[in-house]
Parts: structure tokens; sequence; C-alpha cells
């Protein structure tokens, strides 16, 4: 799978780093693989082999810079923005996730963690990437989006309309505003159509989070974030609704923001 790239593994415990690269290499099919004992030393590689490598595999908790502190440093270089970052860590709590989403992290793996896991988890980065170069309709004009959860005691939230498809639709929320919010949550998505007449009213989408992702296109902020949702069975109507919009968003001319 990894046959052709460059990984930095990132850890302070000699043990870890053997595993993860040894798991890299028999599995993965990775051929070229360095190895760095702290935040520092690895960065030192980084700016040494900015344009070979491809992956890099980090501990969090490491003495600084951390693996997160790390994370921002890459992040915050647009010479380095095409480098898939995967956390491992033993932070299984939902705060620490979303800190490494924020900072722009590819794939969060929490310790201990299997081989099938890391697999998976390096597929969904190889897949997104792979999706984010497909054609998606990207609105010229600014669509606002009410999520409304279903479940008791959750308040709503506003972002605006990264791009739509027939199936889903990613929305970018204010990171405070958003935190509500969790994958596999059922709600609906309101959105407030820019269509005259009856096609004018708010299109509502029953749907779920499938995923949580950093701000592509604002990687040094940790503001914002974007969430992609797909939604569920609809009646004719909506499906009319919806297609009508897909129909304005083609004339635009539109294309990805990635």
């Amino acid at each position: 799978m990894l046959e052709n790239d460059t990984v930095l593994v990132v850890d302070d415990s000699s043990t870890a780093r053997r595993i993860t690269s040894e798991l890299l290499r028999r599995y993965l099919k990775c051929r070229k693989i360095f190895e760095a004992h702290d935040g520092t030393s690895a960065l030192k590689i980084i700016e040494q082999y900015s344009e070979d490598i491809d992956w890099i595999f980090c501990d969090w908790e490491m003495p600084p810079p951390t693996g997160n502190e790390l994370l921002r440093k890459i992040r915050a270089s647009p010479n380095l923005s095409s480098i898939h970052f995967v956390m491992i860590t033993s932070r299984a709590d939902r705060e620490s996730l979303l800190e490494a989403v924020e900072a722009g992290v590819d794939a969060y793996v929490v310790k201990p963690f299997t081989t099938k896991t890391v697999f998976e988890a390096i597929q969904k980065v190889i897949q997104r990437a792979e999706r984010r170069k497909a054609h998606r309709l990207q609105p010229k004009e600014k669509i606002t989006v009410i999520a409304e959860p279903h479940h008791t005691g959750a308040n709503s939230c506003t972002g605006h309309l990264v791009d739509l498809s027939s199936s889903g639709a990613r929305i970018r929320f204010d990171s405070s505003n958003s935190r509500g919010l969790w994958v596999h949550d059922s709600l609906d998505l309101r959105i407030k159509s820019p269509l005259p007449g009856e096609a004018g009213e708010d299109l509502i989408l029953p749907s779920h989070v499938v995923r949580i992702e950093a701000d592509g296109r604002r990687r040094q902020s940790r503001n914002t974030v974007k969430i992609a949702f797909s939604f569920e069975k609809i009646d004719e109507w909506r499906n009319n609704h919806l297609n009508k919009l897909i129909e304005r968003f083609l004339k635009q001319n539109t294309v990805p923001d990635e």
C-alpha cells in the first residue's frame, strides 16, 4: 500500500518506533522509513527531506515539541501541507481527538493498536484524498446551513456549505459551535435555499455525520472545521429540491476548493 512512499516514524520509545516501523515494512510494504526519537530530531529530518516524506506517524506524548505541537508546525508550513500526518496516542478522549482534528491530523490511531487498525486508517486517508480529487459541486454564493441534532439536549449549530452532491454535503463550522456534533450522530440539515419561489423554502435533509476534518483551506487556523454528512432516504419533494440546487451549482461552473 505504501511501497512507493517515504514515512517518518516519530516516538520517544524505541520499542514503539520498532513496532510501528516493522508493521509498515511487513504489512504495508513501505521500503523507505526514517525514525526520530523526539519532535526536535523529526523537524531536522523533515527540513532535510521535506520533498521526499509522504507520511508521518507520530506519538503525541513526547517531550516538547509534542506530537500535536509538531503537527501544528507542519500545517503552518505551506511547503509541507501535502504530508499525511497520523497521530498515534493513548489519548482516547473526544477533546484530544478534536484538538488533533483542528490542528490538521489526517488519521488518529489509539494505542494499543492492531495491524488492521493502522491499515484501515491509512486506507481511509488514501480514499479521502482520492475523493477530494473527484468533482464536487461548490456554490459561489454563501449558503447557510443549520445542523439540528436529533438527540435530546443537543444545540443546533450554524455553518456554511462547502460542497454538495446527491448523497451528501460538507459544511464549514466554527470549531466552538460544532462541538456538539460527533461521528454517526443523526440530525436534520436545514439548507437555506437561494432558489426563488416555493423552491426557496428551507430544504431539510435527514442526515448523519460521517467525518470531522480539519479545514483544508485554513490549515493555520484552529477556528474552523469541516464536517461531512451523508443524506438519509428522502421523499420526492426534497429530492427534486436537492436536484434543483445541484443544477444551480452546475450552472455556476464551480470547482472543488481543494
